[in-house]
């Protein structure tokens, strides 16, 4: 079976290292103290202020079974790209960036075998570990995120 090679940013979560498109990726920053704002969801921590342009800072672990995040100055914030504009999620550690053979989850069996969730794109091996690989758009999709700042929007 044929197989796509993509290139992927790799970040590990609760100890679960997972994969987004690199072409997804804006950047890495050292985390930053969002500002909450009432009436959004758990998942969505608050706003940054990232030169100017508003953007929401989001906890993806509870989409991925890990439980809530604790924001601590050792975690980093990956700004990717979903629906047009950026969104901060938080990550424990960034793995580094590399290219990735693109798997269905049917070809993963015995005991890596996984139940595809909608916002993963595939998996994939990284240093003998797998590699749950993480569509931006469908995880954003999935936190029903109240758009109340247009994007693009400068503070």
């Amino acid at each position: 079976m044929e197989h796509d090679t993509s290139v992927f940013v790799f970040v590990e979560i609760d100890g679960k290292r997972f994969g987004t498109p690199a072409s997804a990726v804006r950047e890495v920053l050292p985390m930053l103290e969002p500002t909450r704002m009432p009436n959004w969801p758990a998942d969505v921590l608050g706003l940054m202020d990232i030169r100017g342009e508003l953007i929401p800072l989001v906890d993806i672990a509870p989409k991925l079974g890990k439980p809530p995040c604790r924001l601590t100055p050792k975690q980093y914030i990956v700004l990717v790209n979903a629906h047009g504009r950026e969104w901060g999620v938080v990550v424990d550690r960034v793995v580094g960036v590399r290219q990735a053979v693109v798997r269905g989850a049917d070809e993963v069996g015995g005991e890596h075998g996984i139940d595809m969730p909608a916002v993963c794109l595939g998996v994939t091996f990284d240093e003998d570990r797998m590699v749950v690989l993480l569509d931006p758009e469908h995880l954003i999709d999935s936190i029903r995120i109240p758009l109340t700042v247009p994007p693009g929007r400068k503070a």
